[in-house]
């Protein structure tokens, strides 16, 4: 489930998968991303370039790292951006996934989002 949330339904574009795999009253952590899974069908089909393609057995982007422990499954990604102290040179980032899975849906789903202070703010990280 957790494989076709992330990989046919988000990196290859099929929303209509999500009535099969998700629950309708879906729990989203993410704070940019609205709750239920109307809404978030909703909220994914308005991302620019978010069209459905032909769903190949391989990931376009395949997580570097899987673990499922009961109704939790983690995956996670490594990203190249640029040193912010030296841009001049490269850094490895990670971005993770985790969805709880619950009567045989995907039920609540976190990541690593979070919503940008406003501009000129002072950060307490």
């Amino acid at each position: 489930m957790a494989v076709e949330e992330d990989k046919d339904v988000l990196q290859y574009g099929h929303l209509e998968l999500a009535d099969k795999i998700m629950d309708q009253g879906y729990i989203e952590h993410d704070p940019k991303v609205p709750q239920g899974r109307d809404d978030f069908k909703q909220f994914v089909s308005r991302i620019p370039g978010h069209k459905p393609e032909e769903i190949k057995p391989e990931w376009k982007a395949a997580p570097v790292f899987s673990l499922a422990n009961g109704p939790f499954v983690v995956m996670m990604w490594e990203h190249k951006d640029k040193d912010p102290a030296d841009p001049s040179r490269e850094y490895i980032w990670n971005y993770f996934d985790l969805i709880r899975i619950e009567n045989g849906l995907v039920k609540e789903h976190w990541d690593g989002a979070r919503i940008s202070p406003p501009e000129g703010a002072i950060s307490s990280e």
